[in-house]
């Protein structure tokens, strides 16, 4: 659900296709509920109908959306991996997640390998890899009083394109968020609220 619901705010588009990729030990067992709370948290936060483990198929259908299971017994460093994958318009997102010591961990964005806990409220963003970056963003952010609890940076190469998963423990405003957009070295922003997606709850589930 938790995947589900950060795939929805990152992807920025109606989904055509969703693919469920279960990996390691939880590959052994039916995927049918890990599905059905990925499109759980995929689709409540837009819709006003009440969205469950029961209906939330139905609803994916209606909504001309294609469901792909896939299991596969090697899941890597981990136990087990949950990975999403949404094709929207030509376009490819990917959140992979896991479950360590009895928590949900975020471990992959698109390409991107990390490991942070989601947070109900967290910013990401994907700029070029230069100094100063953490540092003004952190800034605009202080500027705001907003809260930052925790922090991860991945990169494919030394300044190279990279991404920033701040874990926050307050709201960013649309006006803070184009602030940190207008920044030179930025790419792109992405506000991410379990809240506004439908839970408030890290341990809902890491699917």
């Amino acid at each position: 659900m938790i995947l589900g619901s950060i795939l929805a705010q990152f992807v920025r588009g109606g989904v055509e296709r969703l693919t469920i990729e279960v990996a390691g030990e939880l590959a052994e067992h039916d995927p049918g509920q890990l599905t059905a709370a990925a499109l759980r948290g995929l689709i409540e936060g837009s819709t006003t109908e009440r969205v469950n483990l029961v209906n939330a198929t139905h609803l994916a259908k209606a909504r001309g959306i294609e469901v792909v299971e896939r299991r596969t017994p090697t899941a890597g460093a981990y136990a087990s991996l949950v990975t999403l994958v949404a094709e929207t318009g030509g376009h490819t997102a990917v959140v992979g997640g896991t479950i360590a010591n009895g928590e949900p961990r975020l471990v992959r964005i698109d390409d991107y390998r990390l490991d942070m806990a989601p947070a109900s409220r967290m910013l990401f963003t994907s700029h070029h890899d230069q100094p100063g970056m953490v540092g003004r963003i952190g800034a605009l952010l202080g500027a705001a009083d907003v809260n930052i609890s925790a922090m991860t940076l991945a990169r494919m190469a030394p300044r190279a394109e990279a991404i920033m998963l701040l874990a926050l423990d307050d709201v960013v405003s649309d006006e803070v968020a184009d602030r940190i957009r207008r920044e030179e070295a930025i790419i792109d922003v992405w506000v991410i609220d379990l809240e506004r997606g439908g839970t408030d709850r890290p341990d809902a589930g890491a699917a």
